[in-house]
């Protein structure tokens, strides 16, 4: 994969991303998504435990602090449901694992 540049700051891209204190953008090709504060904080928590399969309640604990039982909504799903699609193009996926949580890892080819 290329290195690529912000264009703004020359600041150089780490697989896709750019996360330095200015930007919350993920580039694919040459198309640059901003990413909200906090889709980006979960993208974070996702790439700081890149191929563990993370549980609803663990994702809860470090977006919102939350330490009992996560609330029954649906809140989690859509952020994640949103940054699959600012992901789209570059080389890693959240995958759902049924009964387990989410696991962020490359994308892989098909056998």
């Amino acid at each position: 994969m290329a290195v690529h540049l912000c264009p703004s700051c020359g600041w150089p891209l780490d697989a896709g991303f750019f996360d330095d204190a200015r930007h919350a953008v993920v580039i694919a090709g040459k198309v640059r998504r901003p990413v909200p504060p906090m889709r980006w904080k979960l993208l974070s928590f996702f790439r700081a435990h890149p191929g563990q399969v993370l549980d609803h309640q663990r994702i809860y604990a470090a977006m919102y602090g939350v330490r009992d039982d996560p609330p029954e909504d649906n809140t989690l799903r859509v952020h994640i449901s949103k940054l699959r699609q600012d992901l789209a193009g570059v080389p890693y996926e959240i995958l759902t694992r049924a009964h387990d949580g989410y696991c962020y890892d490359l994308v892989t080819a098909g056998p």
